[in-house]
């Protein structure tokens, strides 16, 4: 990955672009010439400090001396013989350190993080390191380059990653805590054909705002179709990485909005007057007023679609 795609994510579609950029080299935004918005990405995006040396020796040294005096605890607690003493000391080791090690991976947090108010992360865009970083370990690969101001260790940066102070709101997790993302105008009639509908605004997780003026593919990094440019694709933040890569489809047509399951691994739901509708992968169905959507547990409402509201 390089700095370019280290940096910056395009307001729009989710893309990586440059951090000099005026607009995305993926969608180009709306208009010819018009400023696209560029939303910073980094593990110190939400306030999020580095850790310091001794933090992250802290964090490291009781992520490995809790599954070793476990397992010791467990080996002398043992009414049995010494090899099966240290049979069982071993497995609680292992267990407890599998354990830890995928929190790690996939969270950021092993116990040692936990205590010391700290997370691991990707050095380039705060998200979780994943299997990437145990490849780029032992395999070498493409090097991550770490965000501007973001600190490392050796090992750390071996496989680009970074460990940050958090407390509270000031969260890697909270990437995509941004207040509103602006969508340039579609530069054909299209755009004025919509000026008089009434605005719809998406809000996934009371976080993300995106307003929802034409067709939109979500998911957690979603790709447009070929044969629709004009179809925006919004990358959803998502460290538990229960989204699906592309998850949800909604259509606007005039004043009814439409959604389709893209084949989701974990499902999505349809909740309007606390029925649960689990969407059948590919079906296409009319979301009615009121009703909002549960994309792997994950709220996604739609502003201005209550019951009652103005068309």
């Amino acid at each position: 990955m390089t700095l370019v795609d280290a940096v910056v994510v395009c307001g729009r579609c989710g893309g990586p672009a440059s951090a000099s950029a005026v607009s995305c080299p993926a969608c180009r935004g709306g208009i010819p010439g018009e400023l696209l918005p560029i939303v910073r990405v980094s593990p110190l995006s939400t306030g999020a400090t580095n850790a310091s040396p001794t933090r992250r020796a802290a964090s490291c040294a009781v992520s490995v001396a809790v599954p070793v005096l476990a397992g010791t605890a467990a080996a002398l607690a043992a009414s049995l013989t010494t090899p099966w003493r240290v049979t069982l000391g071993v497995t609680v080791f292992l267990a407890l350190a599998a354990l830890q090690f995928a929190t790690w991976l996939w969270w950021g947090r092993a116990l040692g993080n936990v205590l010391t108010s700290t997370r691991t992360v990707r050095a380039d865009d705060g998200t979780a390191l994943s299997s990437g970083g145990i490849r780029r370990l032992f395999r070498g690969g493409e090097a991550v380059l770490a965000a501007p101001g973001v600190q490392q260790g050796p090992l750390l940066r071996r496989i680009g990653a970074a460990t940050v102070s958090v407390r509270g709101d000031r969260d890697p997790l909270r990437l995509g805590a941004v207040e509103r993302v602006e969508l340039p105008s579609r530069p054909t009639g299209g755009a004025r054909r919509h000026g008089r509908l009434r605005p719809l605004m998406l809000v996934f997780d009371d976080r993300l705002r995106v307003p929802l003026e034409r067709s939109i593919v979500l998911g957690r990094n979603p790709e447009r179709p070929e044969s629709e440019p004009d179809t925006i694709v919004l990358a959803l933040p998502d460290m538990s990485r229960s989204i699906s890569k592309a998850h949800v489809r909604i259509d606007r047509e005039a004043e009814r909005v439409f959604v389709q399951d893209l084949g989701s691994t974990n499902g999505t739901e349809l909740v309007a007057h606390d029925r649960f509708v689990e969407l059948s992968a590919g079906s296409r169905v009319e979301l009615p007023p009121g009703a909002h959507l549960l994309l792997a547990g994950h709220p996604l409402r739609i502003e201005g679609w209550e019951e009652g509201s103005a068309a």
